[in-house]
């Protein structure tokens, strides 16, 4: 009789392990790129480019190892390499697909592919001494900023190595390409970067 009690409950401890069927996984994960190098202020000046995203996902494992699921994504960058720098911010959300790969007891390779909609908004200084038509006649250094906005669509490849810290929880590192892909001219962007995520299922 107690081999029959505990059957249904050991029958879910097997089934407790990360990327089996029905398991639900909620996570957070941050993205960041960095780049140095010559910026604005010419070549023996060293400047920086950087973004941070957050992004808040949400998946479904349809099969064994085989996640399906949706995230929005709010992220920020700050130019300073650029002959005019700037600040821009994005907001947007994106549906994507994981690969569970597992590797050895608590640890796995996952591998997803996130596309996406979104919105942005991009600031620039103004820190030119004179009209620099060649690179765009409609800017005039005389104006302390202007604003430039539009939609675009997302691809992002993150390649997460995974430990499983406990019965329902994981931390997860590795990197990330992103290509952005506007509906005007030039917005677009290549990036490779990192990401790191912590989050549970059940």
């Amino acid at each position: 009789m107690l081999a029959l009690a505990l059957a249904p409950s050991l029958a879910c401890a097997q089934d407790a392990t990360f990327g089996s069927p029905g398991q639900m996984v909620v996570s957070g994960s941050v993205a960041a790129e960095l780049e140095l190098g010559s910026g604005s202020r010419g070549s023996d000046h060293v400047e920086r480019s950087w973004s941070i995203g957050l992004q808040p996902s949400f998946l479904y494992f349809v099969a064994r190892d085989l996640a399906v699921g949706c995230a929005p994504f709010p992220a920020y960058e700050d130019n300073a390499l650029d002959l005019v720098p700037y600040t821009e911010v994005e907001l947007g959300g994106s549906a994507g697909a994981g690969w569970n790969l597992p590797l050895a007891d608590g640890l796995s390779l996952f591998t997803q592919l996130w596309i996406g909609l979104g919105h942005m908004h991009r600031r620039y200084a103004a820190v030119m001494t004179a009209p620099i038509p060649f690179l765009d006649p409609a800017f005039t250094p005389a104006e302390p900023d202007r604003t430039i906005a539009g939609w675009f669509v997302t691809a992002q490849l993150p390649l997460l190595l995974q430990l499983q810290l406990g019965p329902a929880t994981y931390l997860a590192i590795g990197p990330r390409v992103r290509l952005r892909m506007p509906f005007d001219e030039g917005l677009g962007l290549f990036r490779v970067g990192g990401s790191a995520s912590f989050g549970g299922f059940f």
